[in-house]
């Protein structure tokens, strides 16, 4: 082989670290120096900035797309209720005829509802209740 494919045994000089074009500390005066943390300030803020808003811009699509598969699962559960609800109708109807399953299935589900708007009603109260007190 020929010592142009090998490395050289001796070590060689270091070459200098590469900087961003910074002068070195010693090199600049005050003045220089407190414009220079300004600029580099200046620079840290803006990329904070462009942060917050990449974060801001994924939350509304997660957002977004949260909402859109809640909505889904709402009608899945609605489709999926109402399908019970014929399902029951039919199992009562061969027993007690489609008047009183009719009557049933629909009782059931207006008690439900109305179980449902009573909790709703005590929580808006304590909402309520709770926002009066913290008032100055």
């Amino acid at each position: 082989m020929s010592d142009a494919e090998h490395p050289p045994a001796q070590m060689t000089d270091a070459q200098p670290p590469i900087t961003d074009g910074a002068p070195a500390p010693d090199d600049v005066g005050p003045v220089k120096a407190v414009d220079l943390l300004f600029d580099e300030a200046h620079a840290a803020v803006t990329q904070e900035i462009a942060l917050i808003r990449a974060l801001a811009a994924a939350g509304a699509v997660t957002g977004r797309n949260v909402t859109i598969m809640g909505i889904a699962a709402i009608l899945v559960a609605l489709v999926a209720l109402m399908t019970l609800a014929i399902g029951a109708m039919f199992a009562i109807a061969a027993q007690f005829g489609f008047g009183v399953a009719t009557g049933v299935v629909v009782g059931v589900l207006v008690l439900a509802g109305a179980v449902l708007t009573l909790l709703m009603r005590q929580q808006i109260r304590r909402f309520r209740s709770a926002a009066r007190r913290s008032e100055p």
